[in-house]
């Protein structure tokens, strides 16, 4: 397995589809369509040089449901790249956007 560096970028997008995370419980896969990204202070951007026009991102569903998250609704959160190559939500950054 790869380490990876402590890492954040702050993704702004759509959410195009939710579905229930088929080996994680309580968790869920967003696919976003992204509109924008951003550095994160005092973080790597592992993102900056990707194709960003849509991604797939781990969420835990306590935080989609405390944030209502539904398909179809623009969000904003910081997002990682993990070491099993997957992206994952940082569920208290989580939030509407316009």
């Amino acid at each position: 397995m790869v380490n990876i560096v402590p890492n954040w970028t702050k993704v702004t997008g759509r959410v195009k589809a939710i579905t229930p995370h088929e080996t994680l419980p309580g968790y869920s896969r967003i696919e976003l369509e992204v509109k924008s990204t951003a550095n994160v202070k005092g973080f790597k951007n592992l993102m900056s040089d990707k194709d960003m026009s849509n991604i797939t991102a781990i969420v835990s569903d306590a935080a989609l449901t405390e944030k209502k998250v539904r398909e179809g609704m623009n969000i904003q959160c910081h997002v990682r790249l993990t070491q099993n190559r997957e992206n994952f939500v940082n569920p208290e950054s989580l939030q509407k956007s316009t």
